[in-house]
């Protein structure tokens, strides 16, 4: 359609005709992330944040698989259901792991110059985890390249490691302001502009 012509010029409207043109399979996706969610935001609620910390690993494999699954229409072909569980598993182990342990060391309330250095570190790592989560996807490389290029990308394209950042933030907000019902529409939303992100990021790096 012409009036979509402009929309598909960026990598943001690709997203979200990508995501418009599948909307079932993403629906399906993010009941899958939710479900996966349940366990730690239940120790949320109980007020076990070590445990929330803890039991947050299969969403994160969940987003990781959403970001797999939406990598092969960033090539215009269509995706597969198996997709999702060809996530790279310890790509999202290491990604947890690293956020996992400055998090639990902030819940023991250390000093206040170490709560500065972690808070620092936390921050670096929700800058790079964005492409952490989509570069496994869309390059055949293991742990360590991933994290040395999602460390690349975040440098040469910090507005972009921040908005996806804010966007999560938005839209976790907004899901928590629907009391939860727009979580059956939003996290897939983020993952295919993150991946449709990211694989721009890399033709733009990419030598001629």
């Amino acid at each position: 359609m012409k009036f979509l012509a402009p929309l598909a010029e960026t990598p943001i409207g690709r997203a979200l005709i990508a995501y418009a043109a599948d909307l079932p399979r993403w629906t399906a996706a993010n009941i899958l992330f939710a479900l996966a969610l349940a366990p730690s935001l239940l120790a949320f609620y109980l007020g076990d944040f070590l445990l929330t910390i803890l039991l947050a690993f299969p969403a994160l494999f969940a987003l990781s698989g959403q970001c797999r699954a939406l990598a092969p229409v960033t090539e215009g072909r269509a995706p597969h259901w198996s997709d999702f569980l060809r996530a790279n598993f310890f790509v999202a182990l290491s990604l947890w792991a690293a956020l996992a342990v400055p998090l639990v060391l902030l819940l023991l309330n250390p000093p206040t110059i170490f709560f500065g250095l972690l808070c620092i570190i936390v921050v670096i790592l929700l800058l790079v985890a964005p492409f952490i989560l989509c570069l496994p996807a869309l390059l055949p490389i293991g742990v360590r390249l991933v994290w040395r290029n999602a460390l690349v990308l975040a440098i040469h394209a910090p507005i972009v490691a921040l908005g996806l950042v804010v966007l999560m933030g938005i839209l976790a907000a907004v899901i928590i302001a629907s009391r939860g019902a727009l979580i059956i529409a939003l996290p897939a939303l983020w993952s295919s502009i993150a991946i449709f992100s990211t694989h721009q990021l890399l033709r733009d790096l990419s030598p001629p």
